[in-house]
Order: C-alpha cells, then structure tokens, then sequence
C-alpha cells in the first residue's frame, strides 16, 4: 500500500534532513520500497524525484517475540546535501548491522569530540548491549557457515570431476 508522508519541510534551506519512523506491513516483511516525490506547488501533482529500495534483516522467532506489541518498525531518514544530492536511508533497530554501524559511528563521534546529540542516539545500557550479543552472529556460526561454504564447493569440484565428458579431440590417442 502506497502512502506519501512528509518528510523534509517545504521551503528549508539545504542542506536539509529528516527521519520518520513507519511501521511495516509485515513481520516477515523481506524489503522495503521508498517512492521519493516533491511537492512542487499548489495545484501542481507530486513530481516523482526517485525509487529507492532496502533489504531488511530477517527476524527469527525470538527476534519476533520480543517486538512490543508484535509491530517492527524503520527509520526511514532523507537528507539534501548542499549540492542538492538526495540521500535517502533506514535504520532497522532489529537489523545488528545497523546497530553495530551505529555504536561504531558514535564511538568515532566521540573520539572526535563532535556528539551533538544525534536524535537517533543508541542509548549506552547493559540492556541494550544484551539485546546485541543476543542478535549479533556469534564467530562460531561465521565459523561454521564458512566451513559449510567450503565443504559445498569441494562437493561440487567433485561432482564436476566425477561427471566430466572429455572433448573429441581428447579421445583419440
């Protein structure tokens, strides 16, 4: 279902952003599709800017209990550089990606001294550092999935070595 929210305000000077948060369709939701459009005067229809799509993380069954009220929910945020580059992204609080790439960023923003507190700030708590090491891929299952990658690949090295077909000009000696 298409719905238009705004979320820069008409008129603002660049560089310009916002973030609104929007809750999915589905749980089980795979992506999701961003239709960017520009109120360009009154009277005047939407003027299509760009289509921009996401792949979300893939909740498990305990990921999904623990959403309050069983809804998951995405940031989407929208920024126009100086330049008028048009910057659109998500942030999935579900997503350990995203929330490793965030506690990354603020680190880097402290070290520099430059915290002007982010209205997207990840909150520093032994709540929410559990709620990472739970979600988080552990580097035994990297371990695992990358020993299961090389395990199908030698299968199928063999499988190609057992079933060969030599060329014509190899039979004959």
């Amino acid at each position: 279902k298409e719905e238009f929210v705004p979320v820069l305000n008409k008129n603002s000077l660049l560089p310009s952003s916002g973030h609104v948060t929007l809750s999915l369709a589905d749980l089980n939701q795979k992506g999701v599709s961003i239709k960017v459009m520009e109120h360009v005067g009154d009277g005047e229809p939407l003027q299509h800017v760009g289509d921009f799509s996401f792949l979300l993380h893939q909740l498990t069954m305990q990921e999904q209990k623990r959403l309050m009220d069983g809804k998951r929910t995405v940031d989407v945020g929208i920024t126009i550089n100086q330049d008028g580059k048009l910057i659109v992204s998500i942030f999935d609080w579900n997503d350990p990606e995203c929330l490793d790439k965030k506690k990354r960023y603020q680190e880097q923003k402290k070290t520099q001294g430059n915290d002007h507190g982010d209205e997207f700030t990840v909150e520093e708590n032994e709540e929410e550092d559990e709620t990472l090491k739970d979600i988080a891929a552990t580097p035994m299952e990297q371990i695992m999935l990358t020993i299961g990658c090389v395990v199908l690949f030698l299968f199928y090295l063999g499988v190609r070595y057992v079933f060969h077909e030599p060329e014509e000009s190899a039979r004959i000696i």
